[in-house]
């Protein structure tokens, strides 16, 4: 018996260090899986919770990754680099939206000045581009166009007004030349007549 019990303590030794180097390897996986995979897989999702609130400038990490947490990571930078460019078009609908508004006002007000009759205004062009400066520089020509229009009309107006007045006073002349020559018409036909009277006297102490 007790050279069984002398032998086997040399066996059991060997076994228990194995059993402890392999205990320190699991152990040292673990942290190794731990490091190169969970703790970047953990700093990814962080990521793709930051992108989801919109801050699209944040700096993607482990991309540099051979595996396939950089794998991972590379196609998340393609999601960020898609978000930002819905954000800038958005940004740009936006401000689309805000100088449609008010190129809106600023014609409708022009155009409800000149309807009342003040063809001073015009629409500044400064700052515009595209469909907003070309409507606009239409909207100009247009008020331009009915202030030439309206002038013209005022000048044709005015022209007709003195022509009325010249043709009142010509009808006043000739009513008043009419009325002379009646009575001239009818002097003469006195002076017809008492010359006929004469005659007829005359004609009677001859017989």
């Amino acid at each position: 018996v007790t050279g069984v019990q002398t032998c086997a303590l040399p066996i059991c030794f060997p076994v228990t260090i194995l059993f402890a180097i392999i205990l320190v390897s699991i152990f040292i996986l673990s942290k190794l899986i731990t490091t190169s995979i969970a703790k970047p897989l953990a700093n990814i999702q962080d990521s793709i919770s930051s992108l989801a609130q919109q801050r699209l400038n944040i700096q993607i990490p482990h991309t540099d990754y051979p595996n396939e947490v950089g794998a991972l990571a590379k196609d998340i930078v393609i999601l960020q680099d898609s978000l930002k460019k819905v954000e800038q078009l958005t940004a740009q609908e936006r401000e689309s939206a805000r100088k449609a508004s008010e190129v809106t006002k600023e014609i409708g007000s022009c155009i409800s000045k000149a309807a009342s009759g003040d063809f001073t205004v015009s629409l500044d062009l400064k700052n515009k581009d595209g469909f907003f400066l070309d409507i606009s520089t239409q909207v100009n020509k247009l008020i331009e166009t009915s202030k030439d229009a309206f002038k013209s009309i005022s000048q044709n107006a005015t022209s007709l007004a003195a022509a009325s007045e010249e043709l009142s006073a010509v009808s006043v002349q000739m009513s008043s030349n009419s009325e002379e020559t009646t009575a001239q018409a009818g002097s003469a036909a006195s002076a017809a007549t008492q010359v006929s009277a004469n005659m007829q006297t005359v004609a009677t102490g001859v017989s």
